[in-house]
């Protein structure tokens, strides 16, 4: 789900496919098996960590495509960058769109109610976990500016500050409750959906992926490992002071504070971070983790109409899209890779 890069970063790759699982685990509730705190843990302190990651990964990779030739402007860089994820976007959204459809008339709800779900969804909040892509290619438009008068770190305090108002509609709801700002935030959510979108999260963690672009060799591998464990054990603190303090939250409840240190710091470790892979290896589990991720949700709605064993599902939707994604890959259907690579 990013530009192509020149070199292979086999940690990265590495990382992405393990992340890749964990979205499909997440969605498929596999932790759903273990009790309170622990799947709260597992949830939280492992599987949310995918998306933030994939973001930052993918503003490093940007910012590597449009550094690496200082006269190119970077906004034909930008616009690749966004009509590649496009096409999967479009795609992938009719067949969830589908899907949600069925499930809505399934479940009773009118001509109108379906049509309000679509619409919103299709502007605010795609559904099939496409909020990323969606965010991402709003994100990076939002960058251009930022990007062509090389002002990465302004792009990352604005965006900061976009990521608060985030953070409010999310985990932080309880500052708001019972203030004046509570009844504009709860409108806000009732006509977008959620605050994960490419003005609130997209842009930023983008802005941090490029900065980390640039502050890359400004970093010890020691320190960026240094870093990663403290700002870790930080965000298992965070977890665990909002699960027992059980504070009112909106959304989803994924985004924290941490995020933003731990993040780039897992990435910069994954950088450099060198596992016994063949290349051959590693742009598979690259490939792989973007087939999955696109894949994931029209298997899982198929998956869950017969089974609601989430351990189960995880496995047999985890499975399924490995064995597509490969199939796919081996006819060198150019529509097909385009789609899943």
């Amino acid at each position: 789900m990013e530009v192509k890069q020149r070199q292979t970063y086999r940690g990265v790759d590495l990382a992405k496919f393990f992340f890749a699982v964990c979205i499909v685990a997440l969605h498929a509730e596999a932790a759903g098996v273990l009790p309170g705190l622990w799947s709260e843990i597992i949830e939280k302190g492992i599987f949310r960590l995918a998306v933030p990651y994939f973001f930052v990964a993918s503003g490093f990779f940007l910012y590597q495509k449009v550094s690496a030739d200082p006269a190119q402007s970077a906004a034909p860089v930008i616009k690749g960058y966004c009509l590649r994820l496009l096409r999967p976007l479009i795609v992938f959204e009719l067949i969830n769109i589908a899907q949600e459809v069925i499930s809505l008339l399934r479940a009773g709800v009118g001509i109108f109610g379906i049509v309000l779900n679509i619409g919103r969804s299709v502007l605010f909040y795609p559904h099939g976990a496409l909020w990323f892509v969606q965010a991402c290619i709003i994100g990076a438009i939002l960058l251009v500016p930022f990007v062509k008068k090389k002002r990465i770190k302004l792009a990352a305090v604005i965006g900061a500050a976009l990521f608060c108002v985030a953070l409010i509609c999310n985990n932080y709801y309880f500052v708001v409750k019972g203030t004046p700002l509570q009844p504009v935030i709860e409108l806000y959510l009732k006509l977008c959906v959620s605050p994960r979108n490419g003005l609130f999260v997209g842009f930023f963690y983008l802005a941090v992926g490029m900065l980390c672009g640039q502050l890359r060799n400004k970093m010890t591998t020691s320190g960026a490992y240094g870093l990663c464990i403290v700002s870790y054990l930080v965000y298992l603190a965070e977890i665990l002071l909002l699960y027992f303090l059980d504070l009112p939250a909106k959304d989803d409840a994924s985004l924290y504070v941490s995020h933003v240190v731990l993040i780039p710091a897992l990435l910069m470790v994954t950088l450099t971070f060198d596992p016994p892979v063949r290349q051959e290896t590693s742009v598979l589990l690259r490939n792989l983790s973007t087939g999955m991720y696109y894949l994931h949700r029209p298997v899982l709605w198929f998956v869950a109409l017969v089974s609601s064993v989430g351990i189960l599902n995880f496995a047999i939707v985890a499975a399924a899209c490995v064995l597509i994604c490969i199939l796919a890959y081996r006819s060198q259907n150019k529509f097909l890779c385009g789609l899943l690579k």
